[in-house]
């Protein structure tokens, strides 16, 4: 139960983060995006607004980072690659600077008053008092935004959200779109499957060498072996400058001084509680019934009951009534609304009324209040050197990139070893490397990849530097080169052969498949035809939301098959590679129409009204890109 009040509770949680991402823009100065600068490198161009190269990387790089935080040590660079991050920061920038664009085509205006409303609204600009001016001006000051220039990028996000609100309003769902999708959803289908595994098949079929050499013949390109490097490649990351990065003790408290409120631990409070279970719909005799459960044993508490006893005999919460209702230490907005109220109210050793939630009546009592701190600078001085000797790197790091460029440039028909000694790097070579091959480590980035295979590298000459995924920077020279080459027919024939006694098996087991369909259309039993012949066959009530526990191809079979008739079944077949299936449709299942109860109508409702809007949304800007001039400059990204 603990873990449902923290669910809850963190729900909450959850949206304001998601409120904060989305403002990420704002956060991050958006209109620093957007601003013409100096060394006039850009990664687009938007009706003539230029997105830098450099505010690009920086995106880019923080976006890296909170995948970094969100995963820990699941985290892989590839991910970042399979998610297209570049592609995806770079179509939101796109896409923000086209909504900004409309919005003032339309002219949509905000107040001053709303300005000041949101912002002081940001639980980040919050202290325990509420709206804190200091924390306000110092968080901006440390993202490079002076008050003026960030309230200014917030008037024009809420412009672009006056937009995009305005577009998302759609029809409302009917009762019957509801029912519908519902009925969709819920509906079961009892069925049998009998699957013909090809293999089954396999000791039925041979292959000639004349149709071995044949399939050589007419699929040459599936024998080619194509070109391949190895490369010899240094990477320059911040870690090459962290010994050198020298930290002092007074730089040491300035950061412990600025960064003083991110070090203050909140009051955390230790409670037990007796939970009296009854559903929020529950009808009010049993939620009166709960309630006067609830009062009795408060009765029993405050005449001297043990409270730990009494909630190991009562509580209806499996995971604390075994502890006595213990629920440890929490803070503020880990609990449901109503619970952390009480909670913060009561004074050691108090016991509370009952108090009502969405699982039902609670009976607490405070055990100890560990009071809000912060932790003293002592305690934190090894996080903040790591921090600041990390700081500290990246900026050297940053620095030495472009003359990092400059040496490569230089020397770039020397090979790498003239950059390897000037920024103190071990040079490494790669295995073998194709165009589309799969790899490892850096070089399962496509960029890499990319690059290896450059007419610069193929020529001989030191590569372009490129950035990876984490951060650093990548260089290459050839090491070998072997070109593409056909294989011959002696190489590849036994390959060959077993792919054809795999396909002559699958079409084996596809044409028993339609024998024993039409066995079954004839009037035998799925299970006493399939049995006969020896094939497995194993019955199931399935769902749409536990279809994932049948392929593919047959769950989409299963559920495009028309209800059978009074008295028959529904009956078809479906393949893939390794076999096929028969199946019949014994029943289908329709939910009773009293199980729609009025929370799940609303859920499915706001959901179609959610999707209808969002979609509506999505329409609208695929309108607007496709009106405005976009520019996108791929060898910059």
């Amino acid at each position: 139960m603990l873990d449902a009040f923290r669910n809850v509770g963190q729900s909450w949680v959850a949206k304001l983060l998601l409120v904060l991402i989305a403002l990420s823009f704002v956060l991050w100065g958006v209109g620093d995006y957007f601003t013409d600068r100096p060394d006039k490198t850009e990664v687009a161009e938007v009706d003539g607004t230029p997105i830098s190269q450099k505010i690009f990387q920086e995106r880019y790089k923080q976006e890296s980072e909170r995948y970094r935080q969100m995963l820990g040590k699941d985290f892989t660079p590839q991910m970042l690659e399979q998610l297209k991050l570049k592609e995806q920061v770079l179509d939101a920038l796109i896409n923000y600077q086209v909504l900004v664009n409309e919005s003032k085509r339309l002219g949509l205006q905000v107040t001053d008053a709303e300005v000041v409303r949101f912002i002081q609204g940001l639980p980040v600009f919050s202290d325990e008092k509420g709206f804190s001016k200091q924390r306000y001006e110092q968080l901006l000051a440390q993202q490079g935004l002076t008050p003026t220039a960030f309230e200014a990028q917030v008037r024009e996000e809420l412009a672009v959200r006056q937009l995009e609100q305005g577009i998302t309003v759609a029809p409302l769902t009917t009762p019957q779109e509801v029912a519908a999708l519902y009925a969709i959803s819920e509906e079961t289908r009892n069925v049998q499957v009998a699957f013909l595994p090809a293999q089954a098949f396999s000791a039925q079929v041979s292959v000639t060498p004349a149709e071995v050499e044949q399939y050589y013949k007419t699929h040459q390109a599936e024998f080619k072996l194509p070109e391949r490097v190895k490369v010899n490649y240094v990477i320059l990351g911040p870690e090459q400058f962290a010994a050198q990065a020298k930290v002092s003790e007074d730089e040491l408290k300035a950061a412990y001084e600025k960064q003083k409120s991110n070090f203050t631990v909140e009051e955390q409070r230790r409670a037990r509680h007796i939970l009296i279970s009854v559903p929020q719909d529950a009808s009010a005799e049993a939620v009166k019934q709960a309630q006067g459960k609830a009062e009795t044993l408060v009765k029993q508490l405050r005449g001297g009951a043990d409270f730990a006893a009494l909630a190991k005999a009562e509580s209806q919460d499996p995971g604390s009534a075994a502890q006595g209702g213990e629920l440890g230490f929490f803070g503020r907005g880990t609990m449901v609304k109503p619970f952390e109220d009480a909670v913060f109210a009561l004074k050691p050793g108090e016991i509370s009324a009952p108090v009502r939630t969405p699982f039902g009546f609670h009976i607490i009592q405070l055990e100890e209040i560990r009071p809000a701190h912060t932790q003293p600078f002592e305690d934190v001085r090894a996080e903040l050197e790591n921090q600041v000797r990390r700081q500290k790197a990246e900026q050297a790091f940053d620095a030495a990139v472009e003359n990092f460029k400059d040496v490569l440039f230089t020397q770039q028909t020397q090979g790498l070893a003239g950059v390897a000694k000037e920024f103190g790097l071990q040079v490494e070579q790669s295995d073998w490397l194709t165009r589309d091959g799969p790899a490892q480590g850096v070089f399962a980035s496509p960029n890499v990849v990319a690059q290896a295979f450059s007419a610069k590298v193929l020529q001989g000459k030191n590569s372009d530097a490129v950035d990876l995924p984490d951060g650093r920077v990548l260089a290459m020279h050839l090491a070998a080169r072997e070109p593409a080459k056909q294989q011959d027919l002696a190489a590849v024939q036994e390959r060959i052969s077993t792919l054809l006694k795999e396909q002559k098996a699958e079409a084996l087991a596809k044409e028993n498949a339609q024998a024993l369909l039409k066995a079954v259309q004839a009037g035998q039993g799925l299970s006493e035809a399939a049995r006969a012949k020896g094939y497995q066959v194993d019955a199931a009530t399935v769902s749409r939301r536990n279809a994932e526990q049948l392929p593919q191809p047959l769950a989409m079979a299963i559920f495009k098959a028309p209800p059978p008739a009074a008295g028959k079944v529904s009956v078809g077949t479906a393949s893939m590679p390794g076999g096929a299936f028969v199946y019949s449709v014994d029943a289908v299942n329709k939910p009773a129409p009293d199980t729609l109860q009025a929370p799940i109508r609303q859920q499915i409702a706001d959901f179609l009204q959610n999707q209808r809007g969002n979609q509506a949304f999505r329409s609208y800007l695929q309108t607007l890109r496709a009106k405005a001039e976009i520019k996108v400059y791929k060898d910059k990204l």
